[in-house]
């Protein structure tokens, strides 16, 4: 009886504000949102995907405007492979429409002219050759990049005009083994990092891809060399690859981002392995604990005890050419002090959650990349006083998620977008929600998440500057339980809020805004603005479902005896409810060192 007392005095504790999360559901909320930026700086994949740079365009002569060819057919002879370079039609209906003519498909590489009914163009000298400079350079643009479109010798009598293409193939991708000794290029796998198929057209996107392969591993160096092989119109790839003589990365990190309940200090210790497998894979392992006790909690006969917390995670991911496969478990515990009638109470809990996604890079140019990403997801909550499990709050939900995200590379700055559609089943013995009794939500919840992120750089005078924008939205098609809803009032979403409360809501979104001040070239110091907004159907009635807040920082790093990175911080509400209790003034710190 005394257990479930004590177990409705802290729920009901909990809704005393109807749009703040159960104190046991934001912890794990919280921890989940460190835990992503731990993976993320655990990682550390480049932003930006590599480019390589491609031949001059050439130029297209100005002469010849005088005698002029009746041109009723344009056709295209393919030499190099059975089968023609990959986009091949419209490097050519691009190459028509750029020069204004008017064209009917006969074949994939057979196209009719015409001006009007009956009518066929005049095609000068100079328009043959600019056509002949438009599609050579489209089919460099698409990164066929050793293939040549020429004009063979012929008569144009019968209104045929012909062009060949000589496709570069690919000849074979090979290891520098040169001073073998220091580079460690015997640890090198080329088979899961290039896409590139032998005696195939050589495009340099599929370059692109195997060096963003091999460049994701921190600790290898890798560039690329196309050189000429023995064999007629084919190419070899030399690959000069180095990784350090020690492939593991270790971290410790020391902030303060946990809970008061649970301890305010966090401390981690976190690996990374780079190629354990020679795939081009990574295995990362990080573990969490809190550095000071959480709340002290006193019974009346002066026993004290103090609340606790603790996590670990362990991920792997490998790619396949143009596929990634990443999986991952994560486990969270926390326990809480209670101070009771006659005795000290522990109100602890656990989270276990697993995933597996299989991703692949639809399409890349010079400027964009889109991946698509399939996978599937498990988690388990549980809630226990003094080891006794408090059944109405234990979960276990999965199900899985799709996602479309892409990256576009502009002259003003760069765009980083994703929306994510995640459903919830009842895979892997996933129990039902207790708030499916009254409809008010459901383990077999449809959400939809949309990212966009905008970073753009910029000068004042001599000083360098960047603009750096974050918005994040969530959108429900169920009844979502308490769990799956959208929180916002916390470091990792509308900064100037110490994270202890959070609104949340079914559905919401959040602005963060940076203006960033690059004084030195290791050093920063930035200023936020930040604002989030809550609202769903079961939460029409909220006091307020808004929250902003401002906040001032320093960053950066420096070497010394290995890698040291900082971010201190100063932040403050601008907007809140009257009864949100947060700090008027709310700092934070995170030191990390990694060699």
């Amino acid at each position: 009886m005394k257990v479930k007392i004590l177990f409705l005095a802290l729920f009901c504790s909990t809704f005393s504000l109807a749009q703040n999360l159960p104190i046991s559901d934001n912890i794990f909320k919280q921890s989940e949102l460190r835990q992503a930026t731990i993976d993320r700086q655990l990682e550390k994949i480049p932003n930006k995907p590599t480019t390589l740079s491609v031949p001059r365009s050439l130029n297209i002569s100005q002469n010849n405007h005088s005698i002029c060819f009746p041109i009723k057919y344009i056709d295209f002879n393919v030499l190099g492979n059975k089968e023609p370079i990959a986009g091949f039609y419209s490097i050519i209906t691009d190459g028509l429409d750029s020069q204004h003519l008017t064209y009917q498909t006969i074949t994939p590489s057979k196209f009719g002219l015409f001006e009007q009914p009956h009518f066929v163009p005049c095609l000068s000298l100079n328009d043959i050759n600019a056509l002949s400079a438009t599609i050579q350079n489209n089919i460099i643009t698409k990164g066929w990049i050793t293939s040549r479109l020429f004009i063979p010798n012929q008569s144009l009598a019968d209104g045929t005009l012909e062009f060949t293409v000589m496709q570069g193939l690919l000849n074979n991708i090979i290891i520098d083994k040169d001073n073998i000794e220091k580079t460690y290029a015997n640890r090198a796998n080329l088979f899961t990092a290039f896409p590139n198929d032998k005696n195939k057209p050589l495009n340099l996107r599929d370059l692109e891809q195997g060096l963003d392969n091999l460049r994701r591993l921190q600790t290898v160096k890798a560039e690329i060399d196309i050189i000429p092989s023995a064999q007629q119109n084919m190419s070899d790839v030399k690959v000069l690859w180095q990784q350090q003589k020690y492939p593991i990365r270790v971290n410790f990190s020391f902030d303060d981002s946990g809970s008061k309940s649970t301890g305010k200090y966090l401390g981690t210790i976190s690996m990374v392995w780079d190629n354990p497998l020679r795939l081009n894979d990574i295995l990362s392992v990080s573990y969490t604990h809190n550095l000071t006790s959480g709340k002290k909690a006193t019974d009346p006969n002066g026993k004290v005890d103090k609340g606790k917390t603790s996590s670990y995670s362990i991920g792997y991911s490998v790619p396949f050419g143009y596929w990634l496969v990443d999986m991952g478990i994560n486990h969270y515990f926390y326990d809480q002090a209670v101070i009771g009638v006659n005795r000290n109470y522990h109100y602890t809990g656990t989270s276990n959650q697993a995933h597996l996604n299989l991703s692949k890079v639809i399409y890349r140019d010079n400027q964009h990349k889109i991946t698509a990403q399939l996978g599937g997801w498990f988690k388990e909550n549980k809630s226990y006083i003094d080891d006794v499990e408090i059944d109405v709050q234990h979960r276990r939900t999965a199900g899985w998620q799709a996602n479309i995200s892409s990256h576009s590379y502009f002259k003003l700055g760069t765009l980083i977008s994703s929306l994510t559609y995640k459903r919830g089943t009842r895979a892997f013995n996933a129990i039902t929600a207790p708030e499916e009794l009254f409809n008010e939500g459901t383990a077999k919840s449809k959400i939809w998440i949309a990212n966009i992120d905008w970073q753009m750089p910029f000068k004042v005078g001599h000083q360098q500057f960047s603009w750096h924008s974050q918005l994040q939205g969530q959108f429900n098609q169920t009844a979502l339980t308490i769990q799956d809803n959208f929180s916002i009032g916390s470091r990792y979403n509308v900064r100037g809020f110490t994270g202890e409360q959070t609104l949340s809501a079914e559905q919401g979104w959040y602005l963060r805004n940076d203006i960033v001040w690059q004084y030195n070239d290791n050093h920063r110091v930035y200023l936020g603005l930040d604002v989030g907004k809550v609202f769903g159907d079961k939460n029409k009635n909220l006091v307020s479902d808004t929250l902003s807040g401002m906040t001032l920082g320093f960053n950066g790093q420096y070497k010394h005896y290995g890698n040291w990175h900082y971010d201190l911080f100063i932040s403050t509400p601008l907007k809140k409810p009257t009864k949100f209790d947060t700090d008027k003034v709310v700092t934070g710190f995170n030191i990390s060192y990694s060699f």
